[in-house]
């Protein structure tokens, strides 16, 4: 098992990372993550009082100083029961923005903007976060592509950061060094890992469960020009593959069966690519697969070999299923992680949530 029996928190202002507290937490947490429906996880410590406010990052390692949870206070510490609650740290982006088209531009230049215009260099100074690094990997300095909104729209800033993910498999990797004197919320843009292979035939994968939700697996776009358009006035189809990738062939082996349709209008001057891939990709993740990994073996390391986005291919259950590792459990009082696929949510619990990565 890895050294998750002691943990300790420290927190940092959100206003400009100065250090305001720590503490070990007890034997009692509960860690989820969740990149489709975000979580809140919660923590006993071992102190009385606690300096923390709402919105302060809160930083969690283990016993060998490794980094575990990344998050945001997300109430009071509550002294009679000692316990804490955090929001995942991507609560720090939550805002509205302009969804502002563009055409042939490096994906990760572009998003970087964003973060500086919106979060660092903003007009408003009280809300600058001047602590935000941003650094891009080397590998995306050739990936363009174009992003196609309707006219004078606002998104939130998430959901933004998940459509860049879905069709462009770019994303923000968020990270902070505490044992610096300056320091700086690191934000590394990135490209997700691809096709992993994971199989069910060992003993320390446990209790698998798989819900499919094919009648939401949109696989067939129809884009049809407007009635006022001059210009741009023929139809195009788009079809979604199984390997997530879309293409107009309508003859290609691997479209995906049975067909599920949507009809979309473009206007003038629109990018009918970058609206296919918006609309198509990621629908292939449209299941939840759920098991237990036993984290006391010698095969899988979970907090070094599974990182949120990856994509995977799971062999389970005599099936193969093209997957996404979108999140995960972790209990002081158990042995196991439970680790989720797929953008599916047992709506028994919770709401479907398939608006984006």
């Amino acid at each position: 098992m890895e050294n998750r029996e002691t943990l300790n928190i420290t927190v940092f202002s959100f206003k400009d990372l100065a250090f305001k507290d720590s503490s070990k937490i007890a034997s009692n947490y509960t860690i989820e993550v969740d990149i489709i429906s975000p979580k809140k996880s919660s923590f006993l410590l071992i102190k009385e009082t606690f300096n923390a406010i709402p919105g302060d990052i809160a930083y969690i390692v283990d016993e060998d100083n490794k980094l575990v949870y990344l998050g945001l206070i997300a109430d009071a510490f509550i002294e009679e029961t000692r316990t804490i609650t955090t929001n995942q740290i991507i609560g720090l982006f939550d805002i509205e923005i302009f969804a502002e088209s563009f055409t042939t531009a490096n994906i990760a230049d572009k998003l970087k903007s964003i973060i500086e215009n919106y979060f660092v260099n903003s007009a408003d100074t009280l809300f600058n976060k001047s602590y935000i690094n941003i650094t891009i990997d080397p590998l995306l300095s050739t990936l363009v592509g174009s992003v196609q909104f309707e006219d004078d729209k606002n998104i939130k800033f998430i959901d933004y950061s998940n459509l860049i993910y879905n069709s462009f498999g770019v994303y923000m990797e968020i990270t902070l060094d505490p044992n610096v004197a300056s320091k700086s919320l690191n934000i590394y843009i990135t490209a997700a890992t691809k096709n992993k292979i994971l199989k069910d035939n060992t003993e320390i994968i446990q209790n698998i469960s798989i819900i499919q939700n094919n009648k939401n697996i949109v696989n067939r776009l129809n884009l049809l020009p407007k009635v006022e358009n001059i210009i741009d006035i023929v139809a195009k189809d788009y079809y979604l593959l199984s390997d997530n990738t879309t293409t107009e062939d309508d003859t290609d082996i691997n479209r995906l069966d049975p067909i599920i349709n949507k009809v979309k209008f473009f206007k003038d001057g629109d990018d009918l690519d970058a609206i296919a891939s918006q609309e198509l990709k990621g629908n292939i993740y449209n299941h939840l697969i759920e098991f237990d990994l036993i984290e006391d073996n010698s095969i899988i390391k979970f907090l070094e070999d599974f990182i949120l986005r990856d994509t995977f291919t799971l062999l389970f259950d005599n099936q193969t299923y093209f997957s996404l590792f979108t999140g995960y459990i972790l209990t002081s009082q158990s042995n196991v992680v439970k680790l989720k696929y797929g953008k599916v949510r047992n709506k028994l619990t919770e709401k479907l949530n398939l608006r984006g990565i």
